[in-house]
């Protein structure tokens, strides 16, 4: 009958070790699953603030060009047409000039 009831505690210890390492390894499974997802979406994240800082960049860009393009308009205004004429040729003369460079 006492080692009835003693195999019956071990048998119950034993169950109970078995219950708890199992929970441990589903603990562990999970922890790494949730690492893998946290990474990934770490990886998505630096993706889209790369591309984010590069549209940014590109927004400024297209700013300084508008800008400067107004600039020129307006300086545009303010010459004679011989002055524009001269400043075409010299354009010109520039676009050639960095062809025969190539």
């Amino acid at each position: 009958k006492e080692a009835d009831r003693r195999a019956a505690e071990e048998a119950k210890a034993k169950r109970e070790q078995a219950i708890r390492a199992a929970e441990a390894a589903a603990d562990e499974y999970e922890r790494q699953e949730l690492d893998k997802k946290r990474k990934a979406f770490e990886e998505r994240n630096k993706h889209l603030q790369e591309i984010a800082k590069r549209a940014q960049q590109e927004a400024i860009e297209m700013a300084q060009r508008k800008k400067r393009l107004r600039e020129e308009e307006e300086e545009m205004r303010k010459l004679t047409p011989e002055q524009i004429q001269q400043r075409e040729r010299n354009r010109q003369f520039k676009a050639r000039e960095e062809e025969r460079k190539r």
